[in-house]
């Protein structure tokens, strides 16, 4: 069960001194909030309709007393310039200073395999210090080519990933096995 703790904007509201911290990180609408709440098998955290919803940093906590933190979403379109540039110095901020994160699950779309602006965050994130493992979600709505294509790109990376459907539930027990350990 997750529950939630609390949202914050700045580093003076981050929740202090987690137990075991993980992210989840990406593209607005590409599954962060619908991937935490069918990890978890909750309904604890909010998933809009339209991309954009999540905008705070949301800290949640597992009975284990586990953190998990639902980022917002980069690269939304229809956010003024300067809420894209607010949101992405938020992320940014938290990204660089947390020291508490063991991993950060970075979400693409595998209908798009990595973007332009996934591949810039993907290679920010490279020198971080906790371990960074690729999660492409909508795995339901590739045919087997593109299902090979995807899995062909994310193994020249030479990183940690996992092809997953939130929709059908499928392959994701392999990713909670790798949660926390």
């Amino acid at each position: 069960m997750l529950k939630f703790i609390k949202s914050s904007t700045k580093e003076s509201e981050w929740l202090k001194n987690p137990k075991n911290e993980i992210c989840f990180v990406g593209r607005s609408n590409v599954g962060k909030s619908s991937l935490i709440n069918a990890l978890f098998k909750t309904r604890v955290v909010k998933v809009g309709k339209t991309p954009g919803k999540t905008k705070l940093i949301n800290f949640f906590e597992d009975e284990r007393g586990n953190s998990v933190v639902d980022l917002p979403g980069y690269g939304y379109a229809k956010l003024s310039k300067e809420a894209q540039s607010e949101i992405s110095d938020m992320i940014f901020e938290f990204l660089t200073k947390r020291v508490e994160i063991k991993k950060l699950f970075l979400l693409i779309d595998s209908r798009l395999g990595f973007t332009p602006i996934d591949q810039e965050f993907y290679d920010f994130l490279k020198e971080a210090p906790f371990e960074i493992i690729i999660v492409a979600t909508k795995r339901d709505k590739l045919n087997q080519s593109q299902t090979y294509q995807i899995k062909k790109s994310l193994d020249e990376l030479k990183v940690k990933y996992f092809l997953v459907s939130i929709t059908k539930k499928e392959f994701l027990q392999d990713l909670v096995n790798n949660l926390f350990n």
